[in-house]
């Protein structure tokens, strides 16, 4: 039977402890948006962005449990303190990266771009979902040339996404942006310092979710530097105020990059 999408990683809680142990990170976090004075809703946003922090450090290095493990720390405790962090910003980064690095071992399939050509739509009213809308369009139009090529279709689907996140942004209402505090500049400095570890070249262990074919190093190094250099752009452009609905890929950059700063020194 043909996998209906190409993007979908396993997660499984019942079988990996990682994936038990970011839900209790989730769930702690939750906790402490209520300690703090949060209301339920605002507790369980908090959990979530634990587990978007998760995800994006799992593909931003897929070899190490602790960094996804961290980010998850550091997103949630950001979330229940600050506030603020995008879902489907996030969710588009994760997508981004799932098709540059390839983690699951698939290109994306036909229902992959459907579905997620509307998420953009939705995503892209603010300058943070566009911009991010924009990373997908890329990740779209760079995959076929890269090792182990996606589609050449898939580059006219990258003008499908890139025209329908101008759409979203033309038309649609933006809400009203969050102003940056000092965790913001904070969590921003600490990560794009750290990020460093992420930039030398690396041969990974790990295998694709679906085909269980080794990862290629060039897709993981290309897609790490092109994160970073998208949320510089996302941070400048909107003078700070794009890192708090990107925080947990921020806090997946700090994680990954000292991991990586440490395996570079061991080495």
């Amino acid at each position: 039977m043909q996998r209906l999408t190409g993007l979908q990683r396993i997660f499984n809680p019942l079988k990996y402890q990682t994936h038990r142990t970011i839900v209790v990170i989730g769930i702690a976090s939750g906790a402490l948006a209520l300690a703090v004075g949060n209301d339920f809703i605002e507790a369980f946003w908090s959990g979530i962005a634990a587990g978007l922090a998760w995800a994006i450090a799992r593909e931003l290095h897929p070899d190490s449990e602790m960094a996804g493990l961290a980010a998850g720390v550091i997103a949630g405790a950001f979330q229940a303190l600050v506030g603020g962090v995008g879902l489907g910003v996030c969710y588009l980064l994760i997508v981004f990266l799932r098709i540059i690095v390839r983690t699951t071992g698939k290109a994306p399939t036909t229902i992959d771009l459907v579905l997620n050509v509307v998420v953009v739509a939705f995503v892209s009213n603010t300058l943070p979902g566009f911009l991010a809308s924009l990373g997908v369009a890329l990740a779209l139009f760079l995959s076929p040339a890269l090792p182990n090529p996606s589609p050449q279709q898939h580059r006219i689907w990258s003008f499908a996404y890139a025209g329908m996140a101008l759409v979203g942004l033309v038309f649609s209402p933006p809400p009203e942006a969050p102003d940056p505090s000092g965790a913001t500049w904070l969590l921003f400095s600490v990560s794009m310092l750290a990020s460093v570890g992420l930039l030398q070249a690396t041969r990974p262990r790990s295998v694709g979710d679906i085909d269980g074919e080794p990862l290629n190093g060039a897709r993981l190094r290309l897609g790490r530097i092109e994160l970073v250099a998208l949320l510089i752009v996302l941070t400048v452009t909107t003078l700070g105020a794009g890192v708090i609905p990107a925080a947990p890929a921020f806090a997946a950059v700090l994680a990954t990059g000292v991991v990586g700063v440490r395996d570079l020194v061991s080495s």
